[in-house]
């Protein structure tokens, strides 16, 4: 198992692809951020089965030709050029290899809550405090978040 699942923040893993549109889609997000080369996914072999690290099931296997082939390794990798294929094919590599890596964690999923610090306002000042579930774990871009502010009758709501 690679060191890199264990960076993944609150509660992540690394990412499970599950088809070929989920492999192209995070090539070009490791490639718009600037990565080159291969990076690592959440897949792993286990006493001779495919495996992801987040339990889900392997129900789309996106191989390189040729691979696997688990003389080169028990961890997988996906290709950002073309040396051995395709952009988003896989191939499998020692886990003890430093690589970059990409970490999903579903934002369905409340991980630890841990307010902001609030600045020292006096009393006066403050009403109450806005905060994320997941702060400061940051929520992707495309999900949307809806925040519902609630007071007593008759109080004031500070923004």
């Amino acid at each position: 198992k690679t060191n890199a699942e264990s960076f993944c923040p609150g509660g992540g893993h690394l990412v499970s692809l599950h088809s070929e549109s989920d492999s192209s889609f995070y090539a070009q997000l490791a490639l718009t951020a600037g990565v080159n080369g291969t990076i690592f996914i959440g897949g792993q072999f286990s006493s001779g089965a495919f495996e992801w690290t987040d339990g889900s099931s392997y129900d789309s296997l996106n191989w390189a030709t040729g691979f696997p082939n688990t003389i080169f390794g028990s961890c997988v990798q996906m290709m950002l050029d073309t040396e051995f294929g395709s952009i988003g094919k896989w191939t499998n590599v020692e886990c003890s290899v430093k690589q970059p890596y990409i970490c999903f964690r579903n934002g369905k999923d409340n991980g630890p809550t841990a307010l902001p610090q609030s600045e020292n306002l006096e009393k006066s000042q403050m009403c109450a405090q806005i905060y994320s579930p997941n702060y400061p774990v940051s929520i992707p871009g495309q999900q949307t978040c809806q925040y519902i502010l609630t007071s007593d009758e008759g109080t004031k709501v500070c923004i």
